[in-house]
């Protein structure tokens, strides 16, 4: 008979077809957990709009859903595991009664805390008892990198429940990095240096950076750089954009579909990571595993997963700095992307993932 898991995450495309890393992380588990034999049964999170936020817009359906994954756990005796996938505090306050109730029938609870917005809220009186309650209750807290491992520690977390497991990229995203070069840009020879942001387009993610940047970087440079990404900013970007009469070097070009993710970005030369609130940067692992370099805003949870293979800055000044160095001296800096495209190469794939949660479901 096959072993049993509840996963409480989201298994469902929203019907724009946007979609956001809780997504991919639960089905890509999901499917590697049944190739190895478990029944995975699944209650979905999913949102309808990636950018809907507020509880209060999403409340009726919450109250529902918690209603039904309390059936279903109490209806599933044989699962004695529970994978649960949480992101800021919300989300602690939204499955904290399916979460007290697998406690009560005394399953194991592996706890997936998945975004940087839970620091703020960690200091939010509101969120403090059911993030606290939910971290120091469950079996293990799989922390997505040393940062994070280090700061739950830091929070009174007892050391034995946490687990450093770095989250992981199709096997299709690695089949298709092995097919494609790493960037080349020839400054005798290429016309323009094309630069990319791929993510949520939010102001949390330093997207306004960009504007600035290109603002103050130096006339000789020719450039253009384009924007993958929805969010609830994004109109209100696009007006900035002509504010500032960028449109010439700043062109906003949708929605990236995952399926073309790293052959559209091995067509630029250099990509920019500018968020200022991240769990795992996933949009840094597309970049990486699409042979480009990065230059990214420096935070601890990114440089985690950068490493000493990518370029950080702090300010527009040291980013348009950043950006004029690659200009000058790609070939150099195309070394490091290398090295940590090996390193990722090895660590940041669904087995190796997999070999590692193993452990804890026996």
């Amino acid at each position: 008979m096959k072993k049993q898991i509840l996963f409480i995450g989201s298994f469902l495309i929203p019907k724009n077809g946007h979609y956001g890393g809780v997504y991919f992380a639960s089905t890509s588990l999901r499917d590697k957990m049944v190739s190895e034999g478990f029944e995975v049964i699944e209650l979905d999170t999913t949102l309808k709009d990636i950018s809907v936020t507020k509880v209060s817009k999403r409340l009726s359906t919450i109250i529902a859903r918690s209603f039904r994954f309390l059936k279903i756990i109490l209806l599933s005796p044989k699962a004695k595991t529970i994978f649960i996938f949480v992101s800021r505090g919300n989300s602690y306050l939204d499955k904290f009664p399916s979460f007290i109730l697998a406690k009560f029938l005394r399953k194991k609870i592996i706890l997936f805390p998945l975004s940087g917005h839970l620091i703020e809220d960690f200091e939010k009186p509101f969120y403090i008892f059911f993030i606290k309650k939910i971290l120091n209750s469950s079996t293990y807290i799989i922390c997505q990198s040393t940062y994070w491992k280090n700061y739950f520690k830091s929070k009174g977390v007892p050391t034995k429940k946490l687990k450093t497991v770095e989250n992981w990229v199709p096997n299709e995203t690695i089949k298709t990095s092995r097919r494609i070069d790493f960037g080349n840009f020839d400054i005798n020879k290429d016309k323009c240096f094309r630069m990319v942001y791929v993510s949520r387009i939010e102001i949390a993610k330093g997207i306004n950076d960009i504007v600035e940047a290109a603002k103050t970087i130096p006339k000789g440079l020719i450039f253009k750089i384009d924007i993958f990404g929805e969010g609830a900013y994004k109109d209100e970007f696009i007006k900035l954009i002509k504010h500032e009469r960028l449109e010439e070097v700043i062109n906003y070009k949708g929605w990236l579909d995952n399926s073309k993710m790293q052959a559209t970005l091995n067509k630029y030369h250099l990509a920019l990571f500018t968020s200022r609130v991240e769990g795992y940067p996933n949009s840094l692992l597309d970049f990486i595993f699409s042979k480009i370099p990065v230059i990214a805003y420096d935070i601890p949870s990114v440089r985690a997963v950068g490493q000493e293979y990518t370029l950080y800055y702090k300010d527009i000044s040291s980013l348009v700095s950043k950006i004029v160095i690659c200009y000058n001296d790609y070939e150099n800096i195309c070394l490091s992307t290398k090295k940590l495209y090996k390193i990722k190469r090895e660590r940041n794939n669904i087995a190796f993932t997999f070999s590692q949660l193993e452990n804890f479901l026996k």
